[in-house]
């Protein structure tokens, strides 16, 4: 079975022996409106989505650490987010803490 045209009927004719004008019009519309469009796209701002909340195990891969460094960091004061029985963790959030640990442990000389 061959899926029914779905264009619109002024584009419909423009396929088949149309109408002149109606061929001239869609033909000069057409690559105005294909601009139009494009511009439209460029200054839309994509939606900021919320940060995602990382288990334990995502957020050691996402670190490229074990499991149990995550736990050291916890101890440690890592940022956490309470989530029913556990606790979550917002990359953003743990990088931030991380970078502001380091910086604070570079200028000692110490390691993070």
């Amino acid at each position: 079975m061959t899926e029914p045209n779905r264009r619109a009927p002024a584009v419909q004719a423009v396929g088949r022996a149309a109408d002149p004008l109606t061929v001239a019009v869609v033909g000069a519309l057409r690559p105005v409106l294909a601009e139009v469009v494009r511009e439209a796209l460029a200054e839309r701002q994509p939606a900021e989505a919320p940060p995602a909340l990382l288990d334990r195990a995502a957020l050691a891969a996402a670190l490229s650490c074990s499991p149990s460094t995550v736990d050291r960091l916890r101890l440690a004061g890592l940022p956490t987010v309470r989530l029913c029985d556990g606790v979550r963790f917002e990359l953003p959030a743990v990088l931030g803490w991380l970078r502001q640990r380091s910086g604070a442990g570079g200028a000692e000389g110490g390691a993070p």
